[in-house]
């Protein structure tokens, strides 16, 4: 990859403290903000960002509220990021603004293993997978 130099800002494998007073879901929140203030900054470089599983500390309405909320707002500042979600709903971003594009990785059962094939395809995962990993193990799993 070749890239213009980048401020990079990560909010991945965040981490609670007891001892300061933190949740997960709270530590999530101070990362995030920081990362707006970044992307405010008039710095001329671009922030780089990198966001796992955004506000899974929460339940999955303010979860999906405060996502969709979040990414309007960074979008189309001084900044470009990737974000991995399980959230399929924030998928519909793309249909807003041209600056979100949707992207995922294909995965099969094997032999009783989830396979995945490392290739990053276009538009959004068209396969969903926890169902077939909670079978694979016996759990019980209800139908759609």
């Amino acid at each position: 990859m070749r890239s213009i130099p980048l401020r990079i800002h990560t909010c991945i494998r965040i981490r609670d403290s007891l001892t300061d007073g933190y949740s997960y879901f709270y530590a999530e929140v101070k990362c995030l903000k920081s990362l707006l203030g970044k992307l405010d900054q008039g710095d001329e470089l671009p922030v780089l960002y990198l966001v796992d599983e955004i506000f899974r500390g929460t339940n999955n309405r303010e979860r999906l509220s405060g996502s969709r909320a979040y990414l309007r707002s960074a979008n189309g500042k001084n900044g470009i990021g990737l974000l991995a979600t399980h959230d399929l709903e924030l998928a519909g971003l793309a249909d807003e603004s041209p600056n979100v594009v949707n992207y995922h990785f294909r995965d099969q059962v094997q032999q009783g293993r989830l396979i995945f094939d490392y290739k990053i395809q276009p538009g959004p995962s068209p396969t969903t997978n926890a169902l077939k990993i909670m079978q694979m193990e016996g759990l019980p799993v209800e139908d759609e």
